[in-house]
């Protein structure tokens, strides 16, 4: 007996869960797309059904669009079923909730380079030196 194959993703039935899902709980794409961490691109191609997404993206997807952990990939590999499009959101501190990643502070970073870049000047010149027995 031939090894049995995993079923092949479906982004059509994925995209028709996510648009109802959205329209359903009167969301944009923009608004799933912040919810879950995701960039607009991706969830237009997603809704388009022009993308199978991988496996973070499906989290983030569950995040965005309040689903169980797992949803997304599921519905997408055919092997389960979206939860009705009205059904109540997971909780907001949910395990599939995505901690958004913060921005670091980068004041004075340009000053601070160029002040590195002095030194190293500096520094590259006495080796120089030293080399030509000065």
């Amino acid at each position: 007996m031939p090894p049995r194959r995993a079923p092949r993703p479906d982004p059509s039935r994925l995209a028709a869960a996510v648009r109802a899902r959205r329209h359903a709980q009167g969301w944009s794409q923009r608004a799933v797309a912040e919810r879950g961490g995701l960039g607009l691109p991706t969830v237009v191609g997603v809704e388009r059904g022009t993308t199978a997404p991988r496996a973070f993206t499906c989290t983030r997807l569950d995040a965005g669009l309040g689903w169980p952990p797992g949803t997304a990939a599921a519905v997408l590999a055919g092997t389960g079923d979206p939860p009705p499009a009205d059904s109540p959101l997971a909780a907001p501190d949910s395990p599939t909730r995505v901690p958004q990643l913060s921005t670091p502070d980068l004041t004075g970073i340009y000053e601070r380079l160029a002040r590195l870049e002095g030194k190293l000047d500096a520094l590259l010149a006495l080796v120089a030196g030293d080399r030509r027995g000065t």
